[in-house]
Order: C-alpha cells, then structure tokens, then sequence
C-alpha cells in the first residue's frame, strides 16, 4: 500500500501537470527601497554598498529567472526572513526543500577545503566567507524554529531526516561568467554549489536520484510546506515592528533609554566574564564558550523574558550547555 501511495503522487506530480514554477514571494519591491534609500542618501560607505547590493541584487535576478524558466513543479519563496536568518530563495520541491544563497562574484572561484572562497579575477585575488557555513546557519535555525513547533516525540523520531531527507541547502554562482574551480573543496561542498545557468539540470537530477522518498509529493503538501514559510516571514515582521515601537519609546524616555543602555553594557561584560570563567573551568579557550559574535547575537535579541533564550540564533548545544549562565547573566544586569 505505502509503494502505491508513493507511486500514485510520483504520477500526480510527475505526470498530472505540476510543471509550472509558481513564486509565493518576490523581494523585488524591498530591493528597490534598499537602493532608493542608499541612493538617496549618497556617503562614502552607502556609494560602496549601492554597487554592492546592485550586484547581489542583479545575481538573484539571474536565479530567480532560471528558478520561474525551470519547468519544475514548485513553489518559490524570494527573499524568506526566518527569525534572524535571511535566505535568498527558499524552493520547495516534491523531494527536496531548497535553501539558496546566491553569489554574483566575479572570476575564478576557488573553493578550499575550509569552505571558504578565494576570487581572482586576473591579478585581483579577494578571500570571502564560507556560503556554504551561512547556509548552513540558516539551515539551523529554521531546524531550531522546527523543533519548537513539534512535540519532543516528533522532533526526537524525525530530527536526523531534517537535512538528510528534506532540506538541503545550495550556494548558487549566479555570475554567468564565473568559472568553478572545486580542485580542493570537500566533497560535502561539491555537491552543494552549482552554476546559476545549470540549475534547474541540478535540481531535475537531484530529484531522480530522489526517487520514491520524496515526503512532499503532491502538490497540496508542498504548498502548505511553503506557506509555513511565509507564516515565519509575518512573524519576523512583526517582531520587527515590535522591536520597532520599543526602541520609539525608548527613544520619547531619556531616563528609560540610559537606564536600559547601561544594563545591556553590563550583560555584555557579564557574558565575557562568563566565557571567561567557563573557559578556565573547562580548560578551553574561552571564545570556544561563546564567540564575540555570538555574544553579539545575544545583546541584539533584546527578549524582554530571559527564558525566550530558545528564540536566540545561536547553536543548541550552546544553548543546553550554557543557558543557565546566560540567563544568570541576564538577571544580573537588568536586575529581573
């Protein structure tokens, strides 16, 4: 009975005519405010980030096009905020559900084995973060933001499928005249970059060797799948606006805003004083504790309950293994 069922949505979608892309969300119109506002407001640094973002802006334009020109049945998501994490393009497909960062670098790109990317383009060498170590970010939180929607049984049976049967993410080249050179990258990260102009081959292959798993297979499933999506894109809106409205009224109470300004200074030392102390406790460096970056990420939540901690992008493990220091840490500057 399970095989019919699989091979009944395989010909459902296969053959019953879900061949057209259909985009759920285009960030076109946020773009082109981005650039109004840099272009209207012309200083040294937004010059370098117009030229910048147009660049990005041009690269998910070429992907978005060969996205809608794939003649896959799927449903595409454009420019997807996912609590702190923004994803460039979210595609759900029948098998797969795809998390794309795009990149328009110019030139060669050499992979190393770290992940990271060195670009030449002639004599001009530039070193670049890890897309594939961003991705994976984003894959984590909304992994995260999974977890905390299911029960504990669920997340306990169907955790270890989450990545390796249902969501993958890609970096997409989306500069056509780039040429990838893979000759020392792993081989985890061979199989996760792909050539704008090469994608929707990628993605058709990648679903054969799918074959009968596919947990989205009729349409119906993956348009609800998408929409938990856009779901997660109204609720970042709306923290936004939150947070919004709080910093206004912080802003109208001097006393509230100093008041609130020094706390968060102190939660700051006390979070390093922690890494500190848990570092020398473990016998580890400390920023194996916490990173800068990290801590970084802790000050800008601003959760206004310490135990909204889960809500806060960095690793679970972390999160198990140093919570009750963190939240100790909370307390003790905003004195709760």
């Amino acid at each position: 009975m399970a095989f019919m069922d699989s091979f009944l949505n395989n010909v459902q979608v296969a053959v019953g005519g879900f061949h057209t892309p259909e985009v759920l969300k285009r960030n076109d119109e946020g773009i082109q405010k981005q650039i109004a506002y840099l272009e209207q407001n012309p200083t040294e640094e937004n010059k370098k980030k117009l030229a910048s973002f147009k660049k990005g802006a041009q690269g998910e334009a070429n992907v978005l096009f060969q996205l809608e020109h794939s003649g896959i049945g799927m449903y595409i998501l454009h420019g997807i905020h996912v609590e702190d994490a923004q994803i460039d393009f979210v595609v759900v497909t029948r098998g797969w559900v795809y998390f794309i960062e795009s990149k328009n670098w110019s030139g060669t790109w050499k992979v190393q084995k770290d992940g990271t990317i060195i670009t030449q383009n002639g004599k001009y060498k530039r070193s670049h973060e890890s897309p594939f170590s961003q991705n994976q970010r984003h894959t984590e939180t909304v992994k995260q933001r999974w977890r905390k929607k299911n029960n504990k049984v669920t997340t306990m049976l169907f955790s270890s499928l989450f990545e390796k049967n249902w969501y993958k993410p890609l970096v997409v080249v989306s500069n056509y005249e780039s040429i990838i050179d893979l000759k020392y990258a792993s081989k985890y990260d061979k199989e996760h970059i792909v050539r704008a102009d090469q994608l929707a081959a990628f993605i058709k292959n990648d679903l054969k060797a799918y074959g009968g798993r596919e947990p989205f297979s009729t349409k119906k499933e993956m348009r609800a799948i998408a929409e938990g999506f856009l779901k997660a894109e109204k609720e970042y809106q709306e923290s936004k606006a939150q947070e919004k409205e709080r910093k206004r009224e912080a802003k109208e109470s001097p006393v509230n805003s100093y008041d609130f300004q020094q706390s968060q200074q102190k939660f700051k030392r006390n979070l390093q004083s922690f890494r500190k102390y848990q570092g020398d406790k473990e016998g580890r460096s400390q920023y194996d504790i916490l990173t800068d970056r990290e801590i970084q990420i802790i000050l800008n939540h601003n959760y206004s309950d310490p135990n909204e901690l889960d809500r806060v992008a960095i690793s679970q493990a972390k999160k198990d293994r140093y919570g009750k220091g963190i939240i100790a840490a909370y307390k003790n500057a905003f004195k709760r």
